[in-house]
């Protein structure tokens, strides 16, 4: 595990992880989209457009790798389980009980599991100035808050959430029975997939 991989996840553990949200936010001014609502929040982290939002970053890197470091890019399996050796423990135990005090949903864990092991993933490559959407995320969770969709504001003033379509055969996601295996394989799909522009939108945050 690259050093900066490894500050990073101090850094998570030693956060004290949703304890500001849906309170006053002064970063990212108009480059975000303030939510205040915790079923809101959770209705959007749990949503179709989130899920394909986050899942198609996840295939930016993947494409990036595969084009710019072929050799590293051969070796996303091994440093994935590396990763998630610890990982998956640490996580674990920090998110059992916040979920179980505020009776939140199995998909919302999942979010949080998927959006660290993305920045983790992102974190490792990060010499190779590649793609940065989840390592982004991390300054918000490390602040207390917590990111949970992309979206526009309607002309009725409310959210609505942005992604693009994703096949489910490349797109890997925790609910899959066989969800171990596929993210594990997912780069090599993913990297012969013409990726879409990203959505026009901005980071909603709770």
């Amino acid at each position: 595990m690259q050093p900066q991989t490894k500050r990073l996840l101090r850094s998570l553990d030693e956060a004290d992880l949703f304890s500001h949200v849906g309170q006053p936010i002064s970063e990212g001014g108009d480059e975000i989209i303030r939510v205040t609502s915790s079923e809101v929040a959770m209705d959007m982290c749990e949503s179709i457009e989130w899920e394909n939002f986050t899942l198609e970053e996840s295939n930016r890197l993947s494409s990036f790798l595969h084009d710019k470091d072929r050799v590293r890019y051969n070796r996303w399996s091994e440093i994935l389980a590396d990763i998630k050796e610890d990982f998956e423990l640490w996580l674990s135990d920090r998110l059992t009980p916040i979920t179980k005090a505020n009776h939140l949903s199995k998909r919302f864990a999942d979010s949080v599991r998927w959006d660290f092991l993305g920045a983790c993933m992102e974190s490792e490559y990060a010499d190779l100035d590649c793609p940065a959407f989840f390592r982004n995320l991390m300054p918000w969770y490390i602040s207390g808050h917590f990111p949970c969709g992309w979206g526009v504001i309607t002309d009725k003033a409310r959210v609505r959430l942005i992604g693009p379509p994703c096949d489910p055969d490349l797109n890997p996601h925790p609910d899959d029975d066989d969800y171990l295996m596929k993210i594990l394989t997912w780069p090599v799909a993913a990297a012969t997939k013409p990726q879409p522009p990203k959505p026009e939108g901005r980071l909603v945050v709770f």
